[in-house]
């Protein structure tokens, strides 16, 4: 084996181990192999930096990074770039940048770029709002991206489900989650789970919306966590199972969904489905308050509600003075608060 082939090898272990550590969010590590495979020149590794660095806030060095990967023939940081420009990360909004490095990836046919730039005209960030324009976008790469039917399908079928620049049509949206779904995307199945549960376009089939609820839970999507959960424990759709529920309930929470925890600790102090666990459900509400932002209106609404219709002071005192503590530790807003000026 020579040089180059030892090299080429060291290279592809040392992005691979940037993978795997990324998946895990060991964010320090990923930095640290991929910044040595980035260094050799690899576009993968450049964009995937980038990406880590995106994540951990450091919009300098991701958008940095990705240029990198752009300019060494990466097709995917084209998108990761233009999105920084379209959001303002480390750099001022810019829609027309962003607009010029979704048409390369779209003359490409990568599916990102025209569900980018499907965005642009249907927030209104070119100038008029154009709903119909940016389905037409959407359908085009729907039908016409190279790396299959990913975000595209599901922002059009999205558009005919709700009628947005469309006439609504459940058929065409159902049809476009399914070509989706073929090509295994998390939303589409939830989405086509959804449709089959309420009946939009189709006959009402709990089993065929649990199967794709299920398919998108495998895959990761929180939602479809909370949906089999729900739909274990409501009775109105399905059979109840209460240990099928509260496994998805649990699950969910420990994914960083917040009605996913709302529900399990509600079912800890109950002990409506499973054994009563208040320390379980000490540490599920923690989490909550600590993910839970502002906006989050209904969740908060939903924690203020379960405060009320549980009786156990000693329960949310001690709460209360965990989460103050939490607060004043990391200089951090309680629910309701401005954020805190920096010193």
């Amino acid at each position: 084996m020579n040089i180059d082939e030892k090299n080429k090898i060291l290279t592809l272990m040392q992005f691979e181990i940037g993978e795997i550590t990324r998946r895990d969010d060991d964010l320090g590590f990923a930095k640290l192999f991929y910044r040595e495979a980035a260094e050799k020149g690899d576009a993968d590794a450049q964009n995937n930096l980038g990406v880590t660095y995106e994540k951990a806030g450091d919009y300098e060095k991701s958008l940095f990074w990705y240029k990198q990967a752009v300019d060494n023939g990466s097709v995917i940081a084209l998108v990761n770039l233009g999105k920084m420009y379209q959001y303002g990360r480390g750099s001022k909004v810019d829609a027309k940048k962003a607009a010029k490095l979704y048409q390369i990836a779209i003359d490409k046919r990568y599916d990102d770029g025209y569900s980018k730039m499907g965005e642009l005209y249907a927030e209104g960030l070119l100038g008029n709002k154009d709903e119909l324009k940016a389905v037409q976008i959407w359908l085009d790469g729907t039908f016409n991206a190279k790396n299959g039917c990913y975000a595209s399908a599901i922002q059009a079928g999205y558009a005919y489900e709700y009628g947005l620049g469309v006439e609504q049509s459940y058929e065409k949206a159902k049809f476009l989650y399914e070509k989706s779904a073929g090509c295994g995307n998390r939303v589409a199945h939830y989405n086509l789970g959804q449709i089959y549960r309420c009946g939009h376009g189709t006959e009402k089939d709990i089993k065929k919306a649990i199967d794709h609820y299920l398919a998108s839970a495998k895959k990761g999507y929180t939602d479809a966590m909370y949906m089999l959960a729900f739909i274990f424990y409501d009775r109105e759709d399905f059979e109840r199972n209460d240990d099928v529920a509260m496994f998805w309930f649990t699950y969910g929470a420990q994914k960083g969904h917040l009605k996913c925890m709302l529900a399990s600790a509600e079912m800890w102090l109950t002990g409506e489905i499973c054994s009563k666990n208040k320390r379980a459900a000490f540490n599920t509400l923690m989490d909550f308050l600590t993910t839970v932002e502002n906006d989050n209106e209904e969740e908060i609404e939903t924690y203020k509600k379960l405060r009320t219709e549980i009786d156990d002071k000693d329960f949310w005192r001690n709460l209360d003075y965990a989460y103050d503590e939490y607060c004043e530790k990391h200089n951090l807003p309680k629910i309701g608060e401005e954020p805190k000026a920096q010193a």
